[in-house]
């Protein structure tokens, strides 16, 4: 599409290498930027069945002779740019989205309704572009008598059903159209009440008495009856079979069926209930019973595809020439659950195998519209002509961009005053937000004496620990300790309650065992050890205070000798460990290691003597010292060993000593360790 040259006024010509046109005469580049979009030069088929490029020239991109605030700007960095670019993104997100519903078709019509609704509705660019998107593809397809639900398309788009459906609804109002309902689950809601209220009043719409028990028996299972009926009718709705078709017959038609697919055994004079569910939309029984035989038709052919269900139709032999005893209803009724679900997972599986559509677009200027989401700006439409929709012309005359001011500059003055007018629209700022530790040192600047507010948390915590513990049963597996109570009640801490006020009065006493008590158990668990410990300790005690009043009085008493003392002769242990003393010699024993008589009658001098008493000294565990014997006494050292055979050593079990000597043994070389 050639223009006139902006300089010259001569006709210019497109350059695809240059990629911008070019003026015959004067050479001057139309687009500076030389920028084009990968689609460029793409046609398509239009309604009247010519081609036409999907991408229209609507003037010079570039916004080098407008100024703002900040400078001049740049090329391709304009509001006007970056919103044809918007526009043309969202047309060919558009045309991918009715490749994939497999209706091309309706590309051109959904594109012109968009370009109309972000001109009239001023919607954003975001979000809110991409559902209207959806939304007038769905219109499109209404219009055309398409079997497209809303469902498959908030799948593509990967958008809730409950926010395409508002949007529908927008756009729909916006244009005041008056579409039929192509989509037989909005009935369902009415045939729902109307179901109910014929189950309460069963006499009045004639029901037979078996019908009314059935039908009385689902009444609970009435949610799990509609989910079935709404997977169904988006099922059916896609095959196409009944979508060119009245939709309330349909909706009854597919309620009796998930009626029959949750009670899993078709229903008693379903004729009835057919005549009784279209009355609601003056429907007559013969028109929803045939839409019934369509439909129960279409699930018997998919029950052939579910590998677990039986078909109702077999092929007969000679042996079994007699009817079948699985009808065709039966069949379809005990089945249907399984068919809906195994035709869901199908359908998911062919969506997620397919590429994601996507959809770019630039953000533009907050300050620049006013839509609702507070992302891009909206379109404004400037030739007034809403109601030709068929052509492309109208879809490029709805693309909301002002070039006329931009196709008519002849000199600077001209985009000087576009510039002004362009930036004279009051500019909305944002509200700044500061960061919490500058807006809290601001406010203690501006007023040092206010208190903080307490924060939530600490109030939500005050409120746990000072309310009545019965009222918080059912929030705290384990109640409050009575330490924590404190702590909530005063504002010291843990450090200003004293250990007296964590027990009650009689509390710790009771913690401890009695005396019978304690009796009772060493009797029991024959805890003799503790006895007699016991019994030294008062002992000692005893002592203790005697020794006391003895030193008070100013008497001199003996101390109370060591235990098992006064059986060893001190003096002649003394002798033996003296390294410096030797046996030899000391009553006996000579140097030839013979034991001979003493010469001295005294038992303090004989050594062989002390050696045969030493026996007689009780050992106990727990005294540890070493015996240095000699090896010129052997008698002695045997006279030793007979007599310590027939003594009990008693003593507990302890880890054998560490290696000193290298032995491994843990002994010194002439000393050996005895546990006394």
């Amino acid at each position: 599409m050639s223009g006139d040259c902006l300089e010259c006024g001569q006709k210019t010509q497109w350059d695809s290498e240059l990629g911008s046109h070019v003026c015959t005469a004067c050479g001057t580049l139309t687009n500076s930027a030389q920028t084009t979009l990968v689609s460029h030069g793409d046609s398509y088929e239009t309604s009247s069945g010519h081609e036409s490029p999907f991408v229209w020239d609507l003037g010079n991109p570039t916004l080098k002779s407008i100024r703002n605030k900040d400078g001049r700007a740049l090329s391709g960095q304009g509001k006007e740019v970056r919103l044809r670019q918007n526009m043309f993104s969202t047309y060919a997100f558009i045309t991918s989205l009715c490749n994939r519903l497999s209706c091309p078709g309706l590309a051109s019509r959904a594109q012109a309704l968009f370009g109309q609704a972000m001109s009239k509705g001023q919607f954003r660019w975001g979000r809110k572009a991409k559902l209207t998107a959806g939304a007038s593809v769905s219109i499109a397809a209404r219009e055309s008598r398409k079997s497209v639900s809303l469902r498959d398309i908030s799948v593509l788009l990967d958008e809730p059903l409950t926010s395409l459906t508002k949007t529908y609804n927008e756009v729909v109002k916006l244009f005041g159209f008056d579409l039929e309902i192509s989509d037989p689950t909005v009935h369902l809601t009415t045939l729902h009440a109307h179901l109910t209220r014929v189950i309460s009043d069963s006499e009045t719409f004639e029901l037979s008495k078996s019908l009314a028990s059935v039908v009385r028996s689902l009444q609970p299972r009435l949610s799990c009856v509609i989910r079935t009926a709404e997977s169904l009718a988006a099922l059916v709705t896609r095959s196409g079979k009944v979508s060119h078709l009245a939709t309330a017959p349909t909706a009854c038609a597919i309620f009796l069926l998930a009626l029959e697919g949750e009670a899993r055994s078709p229903l008693p004079n379903c004729g009835l209930l057919a005549q009784v569910l279209g009355s609601r939309f003056d429907v007559k029984q013969g028109v929803v019973m045939d839409r019934y035989r369509v439909i129960y038709g279409i699930v018997d052919e998919w029950i052939k595809q579910v590998p677990w269900l039986q078909p109702s139709t077999q092929p007969r032999t000679r042996a079994s020439s007699s009817r079948s005893k699985v009808t065709t209803r039966g069949a379809v009724a005990k089945g249907l659950n399984d068919v809906v679900q195994f035709q869901e997972e199908i359908w998911q599986k062919s969506l997620c195998g397919m590429e994601k559509i996507s959809l770019n677009l630039d953000p533009i200027d907050e300050g620049d519209g006013t839509g609702d989401d507070g992302m891009t700006l909206a379109a404004s439409h400037e030739d007034g002509d809403d109601d030709d929709f068929g052509s492309v012309t109208s879809a490029s005359a709805s693309v909301a961009i002002t070039t006329s001011a931009m196709t008519k500059r002849k000199n600077a003055v001209s985009s000087r005053e576009t510039s002004v007018e362009l930036t004279s629209r009051p500019i909305k700022k944002r509200k700044t937000r500061h960061d919490r530790s500058v807006e809290s040192a601001s406010q203690f600047l501006l007023n040092p004496t206010k208190l903080k507010k307490a924060t939530d948390d600490n109030q939500l915590l005050s409120h746990f620990l000072s309310s009545d513990t019965s009222s918080l049963s059912h929030t705290f597996v384990r109640s409050p300790t009575r330490l924590q109570l404190l702590c909530a009640v005063r504002s010291g801490g843990s450090d200003a309650i004293a250990d007296e006020e964590l027990f009650e009065e009689g509390e710790l006493e009771d913690v401890f065992r009695a005396e019978e008590e304690v009796n009772l158990l060493v009797q029991l668990v024959d805890w003799d050890e503790v006895l007699e410990e016991k019994r030294l300790n008062k002992a000692l005690r005893v002592s203790g205070n005697r020794s006391t009043e003895s030193k008070l009085e100013g008497s001199q008493v003996d101390p109370i000798p060591p235990r098992a003392t006064g059986r060893i002769n001190m003096d002649a242990f003394k002798r033996m460990m003296d390294p410096a003393s030797d046996l030899v010699g000391c009553g006996g024993v000579d140097e030839e290691g013979t034991v001979g008589d003493s010469t001295d009658g005294d038992a303090e001098g004989d050594c062989y003597q002390w050696f045969l008493d030493l026996p007689t000294v009780t050992l106990k565990a727990g005294s540890r010292f070493p015996i240095t014997v000699s090896q010129k006494c052997p008698h002695a050292t045997q006279g030793l060993d007979a007599q310590l055979e027939g003594i009990e050593e008693e003593e507990d079990w302890r880890p054998m000593s560490p290696d000193h000597g290298g032995t491994g043994l843990g002994l010194h070389d002439s000393t050996d360790y005895y546990d006394l």
